[in-house]
């Protein structure tokens, strides 16, 4: 008999792969909207997020469609739009990060020497970043 945690696991594994299938069986022009994965499979925006992200930090080319939803790019081209949108929005979130972080700095009086940027800890990180090409090595 199967313990209740061993059932949530399986049924999470059974929504998440039957999440791919559908993302796999839909096309740019079709592709799959957040809304209807959350009414599918019962559960939240966050959750269809995070499981989309995982995906993708699985290696799987899970793009957005130009309408909103996702699919599975065929080619690095249809892939690049959603690269580009979500780059975009990485540096977006880290300058505004960046204008708190100094903000907060002013008010504590501390120099702008006293603060390091978000681009400072990105380059003391370098080091730790493994990059797609480095795990084929």
């Amino acid at each position: 008999m199967l313990k209740r945690s061993q059932l949530v696991d399986q049924v999470f594994v059974q929504k998440y792969t039957r999440m791919l299938e559908l993302i796999r069986e839909a096309d740019r022009a079709h592709a799959v909207a957040t809304l209807t994965l959350m009414r599918v499979f019962g559960i939240s925006e966050r959750i269809v997020r995070g499981w989309i992200e995982y995906a993708r930090s699985q290696g799987m080319p899970i793009a957005k469609g130009p309408a909103g939803g996702y699919y599975f790019a065929e080619n690095w081209q249809e892939f690049e739009e959603t690269f580009q949108k979500n780059c975009h929005q990485a540096l977006t979130t880290l300058h505004t990060m960046n204008i708190i972080r100094r903000n907060l700095a002013r008010q504590q009086q501390l120099t702008i020497f006293d603060v390091p940027t978000a681009f400072d800890e990105l380059l003391e990180r370098a080091d730790d970043l493994v990059l797609p090409s480095d795990k084929a090595a």
